[in-house]
């Protein structure tokens, strides 16, 4: 990532969405249907993304339990697919991990423990499939956050890190996106901070020159 821009792929779930029935799963795919995710990230490459994203936005233990297979399984085979797509061209391959459907107490039911333990669950496949990047991603909430990036950060890969803020400058959970960039200084291998998925990228610039 040397240059001042780096493409990313596009919406790689909602694009897999058209292959699964009503109330399937789209991780599945990765192992039912790979032939369909692989082909779906060589036409990103094809157009030009530097960085793939593997299709493990929303694999954890959680959701996993939606599924015939665990963890483990949904995400190694997304790596092994992505890496697969990847061969003969310069892109990149990054674990895309987003936050839980679970909100962090107080406001919800998840302990600090039961958070770590989801995440370091998913973390520990980095040794095993070697991602080029680990990408942190739609996260409302700070300490979740900064949670998962605790953990990411002893791998010693470079981490990407996005937040989901409103049009007001916050994340629904009330942190600033100066709370975000200060809180993110501190971790040695993130090398990119950003904002994604709440509005467009017009007004989100907006939102960033409006709090910085």
């Amino acid at each position: 990532m040397n240059n001042n821009i780096t493409f990313l792929d596009g919406a790689l779930g909602t694009s897999l969405l058209k292959f699964i029935p009503a109330g399937g799963n789209i991780f599945e795919l990765n192992i039912n249907r790979p032939d369909l995710v692989e082909q779906l990230h060589r036409e990103y490459i094809q157009a030009g993304s530097e960085i793939i994203l593997a299709n493990t936005f929303g694999i954890n233990d959680f959701s996993a339990t939606d599924t015939n297979y665990t963890t483990q399984e949904l995400l190694t085979s997304a790596l092994k697919i992505a890496k697969s797509a990847t061969k003969g061209s310069s892109t990149k391959v990054a674990l895309d991990i987003g936050p839980l459907i679970k909100l962090l107490e107080p406001y919800g039911d998840l302990t600090y423990e039961q958070c770590s333990s989801v995440y370091s669950n998913i973390l520990s496949i980095v040794p095993l499939c070697k991602p080029d990047y680990i990408f942190f991603e739609t996260f409302i909430d700070l300490k979740m956050l900064e949670i998962v990036v605790q953990l990411g950060n002893q791998y010693n890969i470079p981490i990407l890190v996005s937040m989901s803020f409103l049009p007001i400058g916050k994340t629904i959970m009330g942190n600033s996106v100066e709370d975000f960039i200060s809180a993110m200084q501190q971790y040695d291998n993130i090398i990119a901070v950003g904002l994604n998925c709440s509005d467009t990228p017009s007004k989100l610039r907006e939102v960033v020159k409006k709090e910085l």
